[in-house]
């Protein structure tokens, strides 16, 4: 049995489409235990409807909005499978995801939790790009400090909660998950193959956090590093100054990137230097999205 959990907050438009590519999985032996974090559209009514036509749903919803970590800690609470794999109620599984990750895992018994490329789709489901990430676990761990090392779609053995500990802080849960899973011992590995399309929206969690995100990431990196995560804290209350100075910074980010795919690199490469300028925090992000893609290089090469 391989238990699914799927956190839903207003994602009427998608949800349709999310649990139908769950539903038909090629691997069947499943439980879906979607928690509803108190929508405020159709979301839940929708969810109702599929727990009606399959038995293998557990349907919940949460009685006010309590949030990313404790919604999935709760749905870990109510899952009974063998392991445990992460969906959102926005993205789409491929036909084959949870088959190929369940067996490799049975495969090889000494990774304990096993990521995938992504596809990268826009609100509408057009393909936007593929996402390939590092693939070896002593790969992953050097690169940690500059970007987490597997995306929160990883499936692993229940077990692997009980020894580490459930999710804590948004909005960095999954970073911070990742981190103590390192301190703990635990092996990751990441499949070449994408196996998962994560949806770009407005409205959806990075969109959402923003700038709290980057300074959450920030503090949970620095706590990994000094080997105090038992002690982390993470404080969501920045300065508004330092908020404003990375939004206008990201503004700029976004149109030079923009200006670069369309031809335009001169123009570009400035707009990118103008806003590493205008914020620190971008400056820092800029600079670890650097690291990351020139140990990609090397490592390709």
């Amino acid at each position: 049995m391989i238990s699914v959990l799927i956190p839903s907050y207003n994602v009427e438009k998608y949800i349709d489409e999310a649990l139908v590519s769950i539903l038909n999985q090629s691997y069947h032996e499943l439980e879906v235990v979607i928690v509803d974090d108190c929508s405020t559209d159709r979301t839940y009514e929708i969810c109702q409807k599929y727990a009606r036509n399959d038995k293998r749903i557990k349907l919940f919803r949460n009685k006010e909005n309590k949030g990313i970590a404790r919604t999935l800690n709760f749905a870990l609470s109510q899952a009974s499978g063998e392991y445990v794999v992460r969906m959102d109620a926005d993205d789409i599984s491929v036909e084959n995801r949870i088959e190929r990750m369940h067996q490799f895992l049975l495969d090889n018994s000494h990774v304990d939790i096993v990521g995938s490329a992504t596809i990268t789709i826009n609100e509408e489901g057009k393909e936007l790009g593929i996402y390939t990430p590092l693939e070896y676990h002593a790969d992953l761990i050097k690169t940690v400090n500059f970007s987490s090392p597997l995306l929160h779609i990883w499936m692993c053995k229940k077990s692997v909660y009980e020894r580490v500990g459930t999710y804590r802080f948004p909005p960095v849960e999954d970073y911070d998950f990742m981190l103590r899973c390192i301190n703990s011992g635990i092996i990751i590995h990441n499949l070449m193959e994408p196996l998962y399309k994560v949806r770009i929206r407005n409205g959806n969690t990075a969109d959402s956090y923003g700038f709290r995100q980057l300074k959450a990431f920030e503090s949970a990196s620095k706590a990994y590093r000094e080997n105090k995560l038992h002690e982390l804290i993470i404080d969501l209350q920045p300065s508004p100054c330092s908020e404003w100075l990375y939004q206008i910074s990201r503004n700029i980010y976004f149109s030079g990137v923009a200006s670069i795919r369309s031809g335009g690199r001169v123009i570009g490469l400035l707009m990118l230097m103008l806003s590493a300028l205008v914020s620190p925090y971008q400056l820092r992000y800029m600079y670890r999205r650097l690291r990351f893609q020139l140990y990609k290089w090397r490592k390709s090469h």
